[in-house]
Parts: structure tokens; C-alpha cells; sequence
């Protein structure tokens, strides 16, 4: 068994086009030049949710209203966005992934602000990482196709879910953890923790027993120059960068992180694409079945 592909470095010049990084740059630019408006526009752009308005469930995605925080969301839409762009376009999927990334621009702003005014609070919402968290949603899918194609493993079920629940189990932890000193908190999560324990372990022995040569797969994808690191620095930014968008102290200099819309947008952004693949899949099968 053998990975028949082009060195790393080729592979990467072949794959990744000037439109490629183009597109990557639009939202920095984006972030950037809404951040020279006036103070006074990006609070006025501020979605309030005692308030809403169509124009600012938009706007509100994309000001902020100190460096601090815009550093925060352009940092992790870099360290996201360049490792999701490199992986998923090593495979070839830059349609799947352009869609993707226009749903999220376009279309998160108004669904997130909506889930927001399910409850009834006060105060404002603004940012990017509602939206960040979405194209952090695609990365389990981006991650688990450049496993199956890059490396060759031969499974029938996609690890895409499983890797969406070890992000969902690292985020429940980060999430509750400013309130484990409450039993009742405490015995909840520490019972979802557990189901999602399961469910990672069950989904990960199937697919193992899916693979008759798993352990040639990963001895040959480890000596995989190129393709092995950015599958590492992948997980790696997958399995950390929650730490920034969960973190311990919610309430930091008197702004308060909105970790409701963050779970949110994780879990949308991957439902959202993971089905409309399994779709997209299914009618390529389907047209194919008809030849």
C-alpha cells in the first residue's frame, strides 16, 4: 500500500490559486476597514437586542469597538481560515468550501441574531466570532476529508461527526466551567461529558474496525512529509481554539462573551455543511446510478 500523490509543496502550488487567497483576505480587509469607521458608527451598528433591526443583525457581525477584541477574531479567523482553506482544497473541494463561507457571511449575521432574541435580555451584541465560530463548525468536516483522501483510510462512515463531538465535548467543558461549583451544574455536565465520551469512543472503534490495514495507513500517512504536519497543526488549532472563544472569565472588562451564540454557531456552521454534503453526495451517486 502506497500514497500516491505529489509532494506537499507541489501539491499546494497546483491546488491553491490566487482567487484562493483572495477570498481568505476579503473578511481581515472587511474586519479592518469597519474598525476606521467613527466610534460613534460602530456603536450605533451594535445589534441591541431590546431593539433589533435588520441592518444591524447584519452590521453587527463585522464591528467592533475595541483592538482588543477585533485582534481576538481576526487572529483566530487566520489561524481557522488558513488551515481549512489548505486542507480543503488539497482535496479539491474549493466549491463545497466557497459555499460555505458566502452561507456564513451572508446568512449566519441574520440567524444567529435571531436564535439571540429568543431570550429576552439586554444589552448589545457585536462581533465576529459568531461568524468565526461557524467556519469553526466546517473544520471537522475539512479535517476529516483530508484524513480519508489524503491519507487513504479506508472507512465507510465519515469521522467528520466524530470529530464534531470532540469539539462539542471540549467546548462543554470550557463552557461550564466558571460554574462547577453548583452541584446541580456540576452532575449535568458532567453526565453530558460522559455520553459524549461514549459516543466518541463507539464512532471511533467502528471506524477502526471499518480500516483492515489501519495501522499500515497511519504508519505510511506519519512519513507523509507536508501532509502530516498540516494534518497535526490542523488539530492542533481545532482541539485550542475554543480557549479563546470559551473562556473561564465570560464577564472580561466589563463586556460579556456570548458563549450561547458561540455553541450555537459551532453547531450550526457543521450541521448546516455536513448535511448539505451527505445531500450533495447523494445526488452525485444518484446521477451516476442513472449513466
Amino acid at each position: 500500500m502506497s500514497l500516491d500523490r505529489p509532494p506537499f509543496g507541489r501539491a499546494l502550488r497546483q491546488r491553491v490559486e490566487g482567487r484562493d487567497l483572495a477570498v481568505l483576505a476579503v473578511v481581515p480587509c472587511v474586519l479592518l476597514a469597519a474598525f476606521l469607521l467613527p466610534v460613534s458608527t460602530r456603536q450605533a451598528l451594535a445589534f441591541e437586542y431590546a431593539d433589533p433591526s435588520l441592518l444591524s443583525a447584519f452590521a453587527s457581525a463585522y464591528v467592533h469597538t475595541t483592538a482588543a477584541h477585533l485582534a481576538v477574531n481576526l487572529l483566530g479567523y487566520l489561524l481557522v481560515g488558513s488551515v481549512t482553506f489548505a486542507t480543503t482544497l488539497l482535496c479539491g473541494y474549493r466549491t463545497r468550501l466557497y459555499v460555505a463561507l458566502f452561507t456564513y457571511l451572508t446568512v449566519f449575521p441574520f440567524l444567529l441574531a435571531g436564535f439571540g432574541l429568543l431570550f429576552v435580555r439586554q444589552g448589545v451584541g457585536l462581533g465576529f466570532s459568531g461568524v468565526l465560530l461557524a467556519l469553526y463548525g466546517y473544520l471537522p468536516l475539512a479535517l476529516s476529508d483530508f484524513v480519508t483522501e489524503q491519507f487513504h483510510l479506508d472507512a465507510e462512515r465519515n469521522a467528520a461527526p466524530l470529530l464534531f463531538f470532540l469539539g462539542l465535548g471540549i467546548v462543554t467543558v470550557l463552557g461550564v466551567w466558571p460554574s462547577l461549583s453548583d452541584g446541580t451544574v456540576l452532575l449535568g455536565s458532567a453526565g453530558l461529558v460522559v455520553v459524549i465520551a461514549l459516543v466518541l469512543a463507539w464512532y471511533g472503534l467502528a471506524i477502526i474496525d471499518e480500516d483492515d490495514e489501519l495501522r499500515t495507513t497511519l504508519s505510511l500517512a506519519w512519513r507523509a512529509s507536508g501532509y502530516a504536519e498540516l494534518f497535526v497543526v490542523a488539530l492542533v488549532v481545532f482541539v485550542t481554539f475554543p480557549l479563546a472563544m470559551f473562556p473561564p472569565d465570560i464577564v472580561p472588562q466589563r463586556t460579556v462573551v456570548d458563549t450561547y451564540t458561540h455553541l450555537l454557531a459551532y453547531a450550526l456552521g457543521f450541521t448546516a455543511t455536513y448535511v448539505a454534503s451527505l445531500a450533495s453526495d447523494a445526488l452525485a451517486d444518484g446521477e451516476r446510478a442513472w449513466l
